[in-house]
């Protein structure tokens, strides 16, 4: 493992503000969450974090599912709580993934 990476860790693992790592690690912030998930992905003991909300980011989508219009939380989720439950196990959905 890279110093970078437990660093990143420790200081993730502590709750350290996504905007705190991107200035210490030189990165935009934007590059973190991603960062974090990578090492998660790779068997590290990264916690895991509900992202916090701008409510610029929260807008009505149409469901890729089933074409209706839902509350998205950021801009890849493109499936409603119902389509993206039941992805992969209803005919209606064939072709989508979560």
């Amino acid at each position: 493992m890279k110093r970078d990476d437990a660093t990143f860790i420790e200081m993730w693992n502590a709750g350290t503000d996504t905007d705190v790592l991107a200035a210490h690690f030189e990165r935009e912030p934007k590059t973190i969450i991603g960062w974090a998930t990578r090492l998660r992905q790779r068997g590290h003991d990264v916690a895991l974090r509900v992202p916090r909300l701008d409510a610029s980011e929260v807008k009505k989508r149409k469901c890729m599912g089933c074409g209706k219009q839902f509350r998205s939380m950021h801009v890849g989720n493109r499936l409603c709580s119902f389509c993206g439950d039941h992805a992969g196990r209803n005919s209606h959905l064939e072709g989508v993934t979560r």
